[in-house]
């Protein structure tokens, strides 16, 4: 969920349920080159709360597309200012993240050239997480605007409210866990307070890190007065749901003597990506992987069960 600047501003403008889903870091965790292409339409009602519900959105139409896609943060303009960050999110902002076991962390963002990092991080997902689990999470950061600070204080929670069957225009999803997310944030400097207050209705599922659709209200008030956006976001693509993936270790690797072939340490099926998250060769049970052609740089061994190892070939 997107968190706007004050320099942000001006861009601002059919069955029933089988199982009560579990999100985990292992099935539902973010990895390098991940991207999806999502449609925007205008705001659908969130429906029903509860166990077992079935949601309608099959009379959704397309009012525009949007592309998010996930990087190695080392390959963004700004990914040096966030050290601690394992996965970049490129959108209309790039937010810099770490994940493990227990949820998503927002360590910062880079909005239009405005670097805006956090000194307390804002937990985005958690894991695992399943029907009537709850979180909350307060966070603070600074940064900048035309030499002037600013301050930002925050609160970002949800909820997992209900779980069932969601129907798209593309197809129908069984156990889909909504959560329901509510966020409050303030950007005080010296122009004045923004804040920004967001309710937002997202449905998962297992497998799939991103919601398959949201509906969300997004009201903001400035020092001119308070204006509402609301749509609905989903993807373009059906979705076919996982019901477990398997845990494996992660990857450990290195560089054979003259830089002509990497050796991880078991047989891997997936990918070979480039630093900006780009496929440079696919693998099929491979431990040793060839080099040759490839130009000098950051790669990154993606397996399908979501392990990954990363490399420089100098």
């Amino acid at each position: 969920m997107r968190l706007t600047t004050l320099a942000a501003l001006a861009l601002f403008g059919a069955g029933s349920v089988h199982a009560q889903p579990t999100l985990t870091q292992t099935t539902n965790g973010f990895t390098v080159g991940q991207s999806y292409t999502l449609n925007y339409s205008t705001y659908a009602g969130p429906g029903s709360a509860g166990p077992d519900q079935t949601w309608d959105f099959t009379g959704l139409t397309v009012d525009s597309t949007t592309f998010v896609q996930w990087v190695d943060p080392a390959t963004t303009s700004s990914g040096a200012l966030f050290p601690q960050a394992t996965i970049a999110e490129v959108w209309e902002v790039v937010t810099f993240s770490d994940q493990d076991a227990t949820g998503l962390y927002v360590q910062g963002t880079d909005e239009q050239g405005t670097i805006v990092a956090l000194t307390d991080t804002r937990r985005a997902l958690m894991w695992p997480f399943t029907y009537e689990d709850a979180w909350s999470d307060i966070y603070a950061g600074t940064y900048s605007v035309t030499g002037l600070d600013v301050t930002r204080t925050g609160t970002y929670g949800g909820e997992a409210d209900a779980f069932g069957t969601l129907e798209m225009p593309w197809g129908t999803v069984t156990d889909a866990l909504r959560e329901h997310i509510t966020a409050e944030q303030s950007d005080v400097s010296p122009f004045g307070t923004v804040s920004q207050e967001i309710d937002s209705y997202q449905w998962f599922v297992v497998g799939e890190p991103w919601p398959v659709i949201e509906v969300v209200t997004n009201t903001i008030t400035t020092p001119f007065g308070p204006f509402e956006a609301t749509y609905t976001l989903w993807m373009s693509d059906p979705v076919t749901v996982v019901t477990e993936r398997t845990a494996w270790p992660p990857l450990h690797g290195r560089m054979l003597p003259g830089g002509a072939a990497y050796l991880v340490d078991r047989p891997v099926t997936g990918l070979l990506l480039d630093a900006a998250g780009r496929v440079a060769g696919t693998l099929t049970r491979q431990a040793l992987i060839g080099l040759e052609g490839l130009a000098p740089g950051l790669y990154i061994v993606r397996g399908n069960d979501g392990a990954t190892a990363r490399f420089v070939r100098e």
